[in-house]
């Protein structure tokens, strides 16, 4: 059994050569970053090399991450602890799962903070950062959420067009709906805003993808595509 088969992308995954009991901060850091972005691993008795160096109280140790997690990140995160056995030792391999109410926060006298993953590193999430895990924990986005624009103050002509000139159908006032550019009371969502002429959201730029397809969704995609 090799331990490469453990070890995915260097972003999904963290390697610690033994448990830190009085440091907790060095791996629960990693606990809170999966959990608040797709998930890793944190493997306990390997060495930055892959090399297994292992652990003398594996029993005692996979005890402490359990109760450590439970006690010090909130809300508590999904996680599963597998120990495997190797040459050099055996090893701990804990799995962080996706967390579905984000954000996670790591506790520390007194304080909460929130991580997330960028490339290999566990750092602390941005106010953006926060902003965006709280709607995710919500199940929102951004641009779902209602600006303080009104349909019968704003229009939409150039997206008309677009729309037109890209799936050769006319964009009609129900649309706006189905879109989730207005609500059923007329104000604009935050990517009706977007949409509308006039540069109606100050110091805004949008980014769109192009997917081929017939249905209304995928010709709205295309006529915004630029």
């Amino acid at each position: 059994m090799s331990i490469k088969m453990y070890i995915g992308e260097t972003n999904l995954n963290d390697k610690k050569e033994k448990l830190e009991r009085n440091k907790v901060k060095s791996w629960l850091k990693s606990v809170s970053a999966f959990s608040n972005s797709s998930g890793g691993k944190i493997l306990f008795g390997v060495a930055d090399d892959n090399k297994i160096i292992g652990l003398d109280d594996f029993k005692g140790d996979s005890e402490f991450i359990s109760e450590t997690i439970k006690t010090r990140i909130d809300p508590i995160p999904e996680f599963d602890m597998e120990i495997k056995e190797f040459s050099g030792g055996a090893i701990i391999i804990l799995t962080v799962f996706q967390g579905r109410n984000t954000p996670y926060y790591f506790i520390e006298s007194g304080s909460r903070t929130a991580y997330k993953r960028v490339g290999n590193q566990s750092v602390p999430a941005t106010s953006v950062d926060l902003l965006n895990l709280t709607l995710k924990g919500q199940k929102q986005t951004y641009d779902s959420l209602l600006s303080d624009k009104h349909i019968d103050n704003v229009t939409f002509k150039e997206l008309r067009i677009e729309y037109n000139n890209r799936s050769g159908s006319n964009f009609e006032e129900k649309d706006l709906n189905s879109f989730g550019l207005v609500n059923e009371k007329g104000v604009l969502t935050i990517a009706g805003a977007l949409f509308a002429d006039g540069y109606q959201v100050y110091q805004s730029r949008v980014f769109c993808t192009r997917w081929n397809g017939l249905t209304k969704a995928h010709g709205l995609m295309e006529a915004l595509d630029d």
